[in-house]
This record gives C-alpha cells, structure tokens and sequence, in this order.
C-alpha cells in the first residue's frame, strides 16, 4: 500500500493523536497539567526567565493555570499568543484581569487589541501546546502554523538564537516518529508529567 502524501499523512496524524487526547479521563488530565505545571516552576529554564511566553489551554490541552497562578508573585512576565489577520504576536497578560480576554478567530482567548505586544525574538521562554512530539524535538500541532511562522527566524538553528522553545505535553502523546518539514521549527525540550526531556 503506498504511503500517504506528507500533508495528508500530517492531517491523519493529527486526527489520531487529537483523538488519544481527548479519551483521556479529564481527571487524569487534571492531575498530570499540575504535576507538568510543578516540573516547570521547579527547572532552571523557567528560574532564568522573565519574559514567558504560554497559553490558556483549549479543550483538552495541558492545562497551565497552575503555572500561570504564580507567575506574578516569581516576578515572571506572561505573554499569550494573539491571533489577528492570520499571524500571531505575543501580548502580555494579567491573570486579574481575565475577563477582559477575548476569543480568537482560533477558538483560544487572547488579549484585546489594546494589550502590549512584545516581539518574538526577545521572549525568555516559551511553552507551546502539541498533538505530539518526539525525543528529537519534532512537534506536530494543530495545522495553523502559526508557531513555526513566528519563530521562523530560528531556522537554522544558532546557538543562543531566540528563546528556549518548550512543548508542553502529557506523556501519553510521545510518538516514535514525526514528519517533519523544513519548515517545523524544533524544540528544544519537552515537559510532561514524567519527565523533562532535553532534545537538543
């Protein structure tokens, strides 16, 4: 039987991994986000960094309100993904003014218009959401492209280029191999609540 196309095999995979998520028992999710949300606070990654970059978790992702919680009283600057006119920025958040998010034309909530924006080249950290990844550092996500666009001035790789790049996941969405495109923009880790996987 002949392989599939590289897009088609992406978008199979993608339904895949997207369904093994979701059949997680939501209480199980629960307790690895916390247990995931604790390795983080406690790397040195995360101790060096000022300027973070993460997300507020859509439907059945790690979720990192946990983290997100603590991070004014560490002196950590949040910033979450904003989606306008098909490109991403980062704008800053204040996790005691919520309310005042609104929803994405993705789905996720996000900053107003109104919210400082910080480019992407000079974040600290960042935590990116994922179907799957592999200890290689590949990541498959939900199709936009939206991070590999962003971070595309990561590619090639330097050393000290941009910053750390951190897939978030639970462990149960390891995957043995990845397509991946020369585009894709690798991790450099992989947090889940077993492990920190350096990939580099």
């Amino acid at each position: 039987m002949p392989s599939l196309p590289p897009a088609e095999a992406k978008a199979a995979a993608r339904t895949r991994w997207r369904k093994l998520r979701r059949d997680q028992p939501a209480h199980l999710r629960a307790v690895a986000s916390r247990q995931i949300c604790d390795r983080v606070l406690e790397h040195p990654a995360f101790h060096r960094a000022v300027h973070i970059a993460a997300y507020l978790a859509l439907n059945d992702e790690v979720d990192l309100d946990p983290l997100l919680a603590h991070a004014p009283d560490l002196d950590k600057q949040i910033w979450l993904p904003r989606v306008a006119g098909g490109r991403m920025a980062f704008a800053a958040f204040d996790p005691a003014r919520r309310r005042d998010l609104e929803r994405s034309t993705v789905g996720t909530c996000q900053p107003g218009p109104e919210a400082t924006v910080r480019p992407a080249d000079r974040l600290d950290l960042v935590l990116l959401p994922l179907l799957a990844f592999t200890r290689c550092g590949d990541r498959l996500g939900m199709g936009g492209g939206y991070y590999d666009r962003t971070f595309s001035f990561m590619l090639p790789a330097r050393p000290g280029a941009g910053p750390v790049l951190v897939g978030v996941a639970f462990a149960e969405q390891e995957a043995e191999q990845l397509h991946r495109d020369s585009w894709d923009v690798p991790l450099h880790h992989v947090v889940t609540q077993q492990e920190w996987i350096d990939c580099t």
